[in-house]
């Protein structure tokens, strides 16, 4: 064991198990049969004086050990399989030809969901739940590089009318897997069996059909007959009150808060010169000769600023529930008259009460056909309670400061790592404003 080199031997029938330093197993041993690898320290004698002589040991050090062997046999086999596409294929004893490799029917990658059972000819859903993407993970696309154009997913089932694949019309709401979502589909009424993977099931597949991915997805999970839930309690047709004819009416909501969403109505009596609500009294079936008008939608607006006497618009604060209406000037007047303003549809709710974690809600509050129970799989989040005044304090003189406008660093052309100034150039938001400044 002084120069690297391999040694051979034919291995013995007699090899037994032995424990070797509590360990058991078949040991191979390798010893100093005689000789050595230097000599011990001695003294020489030199006159009156002992010169020292030192010991020149150098025993080896093993860097790398490999085992390899050749073992044969004269039994024939008695069975031959192979593995291509996730299917195993019999073929026979050792004697017969056989392909060991073959190529996928495939030629473009693909998402297969087998069911046991046909879909129903129904609205179906699938939730798809995507992996998210960490910031700075690194793309599948070369650095510098343009980007791909988007990817396209294309769904497909397995068809008794084309005796392969159809195009399944579906509604994605994951971008080509780009964000968790549902895939809403009706149950295609000619779907077949199909054999995929040695397993013959009621086939769909979402196959990659053009464009690039910046990152290649990662699903989490696809589940079957799941749809998004809110926190909150819907109400309708709820009287806000009777229109005095005054100007700068207010009302207000029984629940709050009002979440986004809501619908307000107010019942005015049709005109000649306003035909679209005598057209809106006919549409609910509500004939003008026999009622005093028909319900009319008005519009949220932030404020009555660009509001004409003639625009059905309506101011709201979602926190109190309070509805105000125009003057006549900014903003038209609601008609005089008994219980005609009204929500007819609102939502309230919501907040960080709802954020739950998963498998916490198990639990129906009301009845449904056809649903024995139900079950939030993933934890419940966004919900947000009503921001503190003192957070208002602090964010509103930063968003003053900086309109929303991005602040960069200008490098210098002859010194590219060098910063000469720090620069801010205004945005559509503040016009006129000096290129530099300080922001926040």
């Amino acid at each position: 064991m002084t120069v690297d080199g391999v040694v051979k031997f034919a291995l013995p029938a007699t090899v037994a198990l032995t424990v070797i330093n509590g360990v058991a197993g078949c040991w191979l041993r390798v010893r100093i049969a005689a000789g050595n690898y230097g000599e011990e320290a001695t003294y020489e004698a030199r006159g009156e004086t002992f010169i020292l002589k030192p010991a020149t040991f150098a025993p080896p050090v093993i860097h790398s050990l490999r085992l390899g062997y050749n073992y044969t046999t004269q039994q024939r086999s008695l069975a031959c399989k192979t593995y291509n596409n996730f299917v195993y294929r019999d073929c026979g004893v050792e004697s017969r030809p056989f392909q060991p490799f073959m190529r996928s029917a495939d030629t473009e990658p693909a998402l297969y969901l087998g069911f046991s059972q046909k879909l129903a000819n129904r609205a179906m859903t699938l939730y798809v739940r995507v992996e998210p993407q960490l910031y700075g993970k690194d793309a599948t696309g070369a650095s510098g590089a343009a980007p791909p154009a988007a990817p396209v997913v294309v769904w497909e089932y397995a068809s008794a009318a084309t005796g392969g694949w159809s195009p399944l019309f579906a509604r994605d709401e994951t971008s080509a897997f780009a964000e968790r979502g549902l895939v809403t589909f009706i149950g295609p009424a000619d779907a077949v069996l199909r054999s995929e993977f040695g397993q013959e099931l009621w086939w769909l597949r979402a196959r990659w059909a053009g464009g690039g991915f910046a990152r290649e997805p990662e699903l989490r999970r696809v589940m079957v007959n799941t749809t998004w839930a809110l926190q909150g309690v819907t109400l309708v047709d709820e009287v806000l009150g009777s229109s005095d004819g005054s100007p700068d009416q207010i009302f207000r909501t029984t629940r709050t808060p009002v979440l986004d969403g809501q619908q307000v109505e107010v019942r005015e009596a049709p005109t000649a010169a306003e035909p679209g609500v005598q057209a809106a009294a006919t549409a609910r079936g509500e004939p003008a000769a026999r009622l005093p008008g028909a319900w009319v939608a008005w519009e949220e607006v932030a404020d009555f600023y660009a509001s004409g006497p003639r625009d059905r618009h309506y101011g709201l604060d979602r926190r109190t529930g309070q509805i105000r209406f125009g003057n006549g000037q900014r903003g038209m007047i609601p008609a005089q008259g008994a219980n005609n303003v009204r929500a007819a549809r609102y939502r309230t709710g919501g907040g960080t009460l709802g954020n739950l974690p998963a498998d916490v809600i198990t639990q129906l509050k009301s009845t449904w056909p056809y649903i024995v129970g139900v079950s939030n799989p993933e934890a419940a989040a966004g919900g947000a309670d009503e921001e503190s005044l003192a957070s208002v304090k602090a964010r509103g003189p930063r968003t003053v400061r900086h309109r929303g406008r991005a602040v960069t660093r200008k490098i210098s052309r002859t010194s590219p790592s060098r910063p000469r100034r720090m620069s801010c150039a205004p945005g559509p938001s503040a016009p006129g404003l000096p290129r530099a400044h300080r922001a926040g």
